[in-house]
């Protein structure tokens, strides 16, 4: 989400969506993917942030938001 523009320190409230969506799937049926809780925890890793917002601010300055 970050390299596509989205502000990583947001992304708490979209992955709280995608965990409610995810709680009313049948079990199994989207565990391919993290739950929105495991991409919160992830980042919430200050290495893991630390990497997402480079990517949000590189996306940010090719489209010439500053």
């Amino acid at each position: 989400m970050a390299s596509a523009g989205y502000d990583p320190r947001l992304a708490h409230k979209a992955y709280e969506d995608v965990e409610e969506f995810q709680d009313s799937m049948p079990v199994g049926s989207v565990s391919a993917y993290p739950t929105g809780r495991e991409r919160v925890k992830a980042l919430l890793r200050p290495k893991i942030m630390e990497e997402a917002l480079t990517l949000y601010n590189d996306a940010r300055t090719r489209r010439g938001i500053e």
